[in-house]
């Protein structure tokens, strides 16, 4: 599938096998100043039983000034295409220094009506790896065959104080 987020960062993702999917994408604004930020997002998953999945899988990003970072992850998403929940483990390395503190990941979705569901990422960082241990996404899917439109808030409790949250709107399209 194709993802862009906020006109600016573009994803192609594809499945290779039932079980294993790779994407990569770079976000447009560095590009276009020659210094691009680029990733790829190797994923493995399988069914261990109806409604239990659980993937493992990387972010690795090419950041232009900082060489690379990147995220290994474990998840595991009770529930259906309709209705899921989703907690996922991560360890996060940059600079070559691996963070001692891991990284939590909840998220789910519970769709409402035919063509709409309510959606929910929330991120939980070790301190030492940024100002903010939290920042969520919150907001609505409008599913359409094969797109959907997310458009939500994300929430960062430091800025909270001066703005309820930033705007987001998301695309993605099937092949």
């Amino acid at each position: 599938y194709y993802q862009n987020v906020l006109l600016s960062v573009n994803a192609v993702k594809f499945g290779v096998t039932k079980n294993f999917s790779i994407g990569g994408g770079l976000e447009l604004i560095s590009t276009l100043q020659g210094n691009p930020l680029w990733f790829l997002t190797p994923k493995l998953g399988f069914e261990l039983r109806e409604n239990i999945h659980v993937g493992a899988g990387s972010v690795i990003l090419g950041l232009p000034e900082d060489g690379i970072a990147g995220l290994a992850y474990g998840t595991i998403t009770y529930g259906s295409d309709h209705s899921n929940l989703s907690f996922g483990l991560g360890v996060g390395m940059a600079e070559g220094i691996l963070y001692d503190s891991p990284t939590f990941s909840l998220s789910g979705q519970h769709r409402v009506a035919n063509k709409l569901s309510i959606i929910s990422e929330n991120y939980f960082l070790p301190n030492d790896l940024a100002g903010d241990s939290y920042f969520g996404i919150h907001g609505i899917r409008l599913l359409s065959g094969k797109s959907s439109f997310d458009i939500g808030l994300l929430v960062i409790p430091s800025i909270a104080k001066f703005i309820l949250g930033i705007p987001v709107v998301g695309y993605q399209r099937r092949f």
